[in-house]
């Protein structure tokens, strides 16, 4: 999807409603969901291969060309619907309101079957793919979601940052690691009590290998399958400006670290530290291994990526 945001200063309110009149100052547009992913992925020294659908249209364009830009290996098919975009609309360095623009309808036939065949060519000579979930109407479909879990080798581990509306689709899945936030936690898992039971609560109904459930600021807990453990990650975030696009530093950052080398743990602080850089951005954002190692963190083993 693609992100526009547009900035402004508010001194008043209208006189026609209680709404503040936004003086214009400037528009910029930036890489937004699963495109957000392979750009924190990019940005942390990783090399993502995308595969999505967009729009034959004026975001769409802009969308190809954000990604040629940024070097990132794409592959965007035509869904014959519009972009999705998302507008937020900033005043005073705040975000006042946001304006989703989609199409979630059913994707055409012909279009399930190009998808398909991309992702059954793509996944076969990856380190890990990750699956972002923004329930657009594509991961709806259990035969794409087939041609990306049974296309892959065994051994390459499946990141999913999933939403509740789709959960079902991913109880027959084998997933390394599961990503949501907690908010999406409690409605994979409703008749969960406490974190402890939110993590359990997803390890038995995906039986994945992990549970990663992002807390905000209150930082990250990783549960895996192995004895049901818990560990807590507290937050490293100073400042938080903006916390749109932090789930997708955090999946992006976790499977790197993990296909680097780390542990489930390991790879979950390196992802925190991440996405505490990132929140203290504006908008959606990534953040690089310089910003990272400056915020204090510490790889383990001293090198990851061929960065000291």
């Amino acid at each position: 999807m693609l992100d526009k945001y547009v900035y402004g200063d508010t001194l008043r309110l209208s006189a026609e409603a209680s709404v503040p009149i936004i003086l214009y100052q400037k528009t910029e547009y930036r890489l937004g969901g699963a495109a957000n992913v392979a750009a924190n992925i990019k940005a942390l020294g990783g090399n993502p291969l995308l595969v999505g659908l967009a729009g034959d249209d004026d975001g769409g364009a802009q969308l190809n060309s954000l990604l040629k830009n940024s070097g990132i290996q794409a592959t965007i098919l035509d869904s014959k619907r519009q972009t999705t975009l998302k507008t937020r609309i900033i005043a005073n360095r705040q975000q006042i309101a946001r304006i989703d623009d989609e199409d979630t309808s059913r994707l055409p036939a012909d279009v399930v079957q190009a998808l398909i065949r991309h992702l059954t060519t793509s996944v076969a000579d990856v380190s890990a793919i990750i699956i972002s979930d923004y329930a657009k109407g594509i991961i709806v479909n259990r035969r794409i979601l087939s041609a990306v879990t049974y296309g892959r080798n065994s051994n390459i581990p499946l990141f999913i940052d999933p939403k509740v509306s789709n959960g079902a689709l991913y109880e027959c899945v084998d997933i390394y690691a599961i990503t949501p936030n907690s908010r999406e936690a409690e409605g994979l898992v409703p008749d969960s009590r406490g974190i402890d039971s939110l993590g359990r609560g997803l390890l038995d109904r995906y039986k994945c290998n992990h549970a990663v459930i992002t807390r905000g600021d209150q930082g990250i807990s990783v549960f895996s399958s192995d004895k049901y453990s818990h560990t807590y990650i507290p937050a490293t975030a100073r400042d938080v400006f903006d916390v749109s696009g932090a789930g997708d530093t955090v999946i992006a950052a976790l499977a790197l670290g993990t296909v680097s080398g780390m542990s489930i743990v390991a790879a979950a602080q390196f992802a925190n530290a991440a996405a505490g850089v990132v929140v203290g951005k504006h908008g959606t954002a990534m953040a690089t291994i310089e910003e990272v190692l400056a915020s204090g963190y510490k790889f383990p083993g001293g090198t990851m990526c061929g960065t000291p």
